[in-house]
């Protein structure tokens, strides 16, 4: 295999970048003389400088577009003017029932997952029911003393 077959191709790749450049007369001296030294011996960059030529001359021969921004601005504030003003539409909302039944269906449009409602049940009953139970270090109710009878401390 031939050593220098990338090194090649990669100096194909970038004279072939800089065609249009080329054409345009914007590469420095020492650029287009490596340009003009490729295309002696490149067949397809020779083609290809040949349409990009064809492409530039194309381009700066063509007439300029004129623009009347003046009336065309006039024939839009026109078009805009004889526009009927519309007022917009108002829809009224059909009545849903009450607070409760609007705020279900906000919270869950598509219905509750009866895994939802287990899982809100055991939390509830994790947070209520140690206020129930009687939980703590006294196992025995209290028993209160009075002043009158001393001795029985």
């Amino acid at each position: 295999m031939n050593a220098s077959a990338p090194r090649d191709k990669w100096r194909h790749e970038e004279i072939w970048l800089l065609l249009p450049w080329y054409v345009n007369g914007t590469l420095d001296a020492m650029e287009a003389a490596r340009v003009r030294h490729h295309l002696r011996g490149c067949p397809s960059c020779r083609d290809e400088l040949a349409a990009q030529r064809r492409v530039h001359l194309q381009v700066h021969s063509a007439a300029p577009v004129a623009l009347d921004v003046d009336s065309a601005l006039a024939r839009l504030k026109a078009r805009i003017g004889d526009e009927p003003l519309t007022r917009p539409r108002t829809i009224e909302a059909p009545d849903c029932g009450g607070i409760l039944a609007r705020l279900q269906r906000w919270l869950n449009p598509h219905g509750p997952h009866p895994l939802a409602w287990a899982a809100a049940a055991g939390l509830l009953a994790a947070a209520v029911l140690p206020q129930f139970l009687e939980l703590g270090p006294a196992i025995r109710p209290n028993v209160f003393h009075t002043s009158a009878n001393p001795g029985s401390l």
